[in-house]
C-alpha cells in the first residue's frame, strides 16, 4: 500500500492544494518499507491531480482539502483521509496502528464556518 501525505516542513500541510512537497510511505504488513519526498512547487494547480495520481498512492492522507480535489482523488480510486493535522511521523503511527483521528474543519465544511463567523462579526459589531 503506497500513503501519500502532502508536508510542510515536518508537519501534515494544513491544505492540500498549497503543499510544496509530498511524502510517499510504501507499507508492506504494517510495515514501513520506503519513504520518498517528491517535490511539487513546479505542478500547475491544474494538473496536481493527474500528476499525483502517476504516483499510484492507495491513500492520501491531508489536512483540508477543496471539493474539486476531493472528488479528483477519489474519482482517481483514491481514498481520503481529510481533516488530518500534526507531526507526519506521528500521523503515520497512528494510522499503521489504526487509530487515526481526523478533526477540524475540513472538507466540505468551509462555507458554514465563513458563514458562522460572518453572523458572530456582524452581532458583535452591532452591540
Amino acid at each position: 500500500m503506497r500513503l501519500a501525505i502532502p508536508i510542510f516542513g515536518s508537519r501534515v500541510s494544513p491544505r492540500f492544494d498549497c503543499s510544496q512537497k509530498i511524502l510517499l510511505v510504501d507499507v508492506q504488513n504494517g510495515v514501513v518499507v520506503n519513504k520518498n519526498e517528491v517535490d511539487t512547487s513546479h505542478w500547475h494547480p491544474l494538473s496536481h491531480i493527474g500528476r499525483l495520481y502517476d504516483l499510484k498512492p492507495d491513500i492520501v492522507i491531508c489536512g483540508n482539502i477543496c471539493t474539486r480535489d476531493y472528488y479528483g482523488l477519489s474519482n482517481h480510486g483514491i481514498r481520503i483521509i481529510p481533516s488530518v493535522f500534526g507531526q507526519v511521523e506521528e500521523i503515520i503511527r497512528l494510522f499503521l496502528k489504526g487509530n487515526l483521528i481526523t478533526g477540524g474543519p475540513g472538507f466540505g465544511h468551509r462555507r458554514h464556518r465563513h458563514k458562522c463567523m460572518w453572523r458572530w462579526f456582524k452581532y458583535e459589531s452591532s452591540k
